[in-house]
């Protein structure tokens, strides 16, 4: 999948977790932000973009089931970037978190998880037929 975060309009990956490992590949633009919740309840950010020598990685693998949320950096105004998942991406591997959970199990990143979790009133899950 290739994807593009941009500052308008506003886009960015609200926080879900996959059953399989994905790579993240950072293309062009500016920096993006990763933030990892792990499940033995640690947690990591991931700045994917151009500046290896200032810390940012040109890739990530993400665990399955680490629930992860991107964004672009605060003064960017976009980035390009990848996504590979194998086996392929399935709705049914898909599931969203939201902000309640995620909370309880890394209170550390509440301002992060509210930010960036999945409203309450959206589906746990992609809709079929999505992928």
């Amino acid at each position: 999948m290739l994807g593009l975060y941009a500052r308008e309009p506003l886009s960015r990956s609200l926080f879900h977790r996959l059953a399989h490992d994905e790579v993240w590949h950072y293309h062009l633009g500016d920096p993006l932000r990763l933030v990892l919740l792990h499940s033995d309840g640690s947690d990591e950010d991931v700045v994917l973009g151009p500046d290896v020598l200032a810390g940012h990685r040109v890739q990530h693998v993400v665990p399955a089931g680490t629930w992860q949320a991107g964004e672009l950096l605060e003064r960017g105004d976009w980035s390009l970037f990848g996504c590979t998942v194998a086996p392929g991406f399935t709705g049914e591997i898909f599931e969203s978190g939201y902000a309640d959970a995620l909370v309880r199990t890394h209170p550390a990143r509440r301002s992060d998880i509210e930010r960036l979790a999945v409203p309450p009133h959206e589906p746990p899950s992609m809709p079929v037929g999505f992928a």
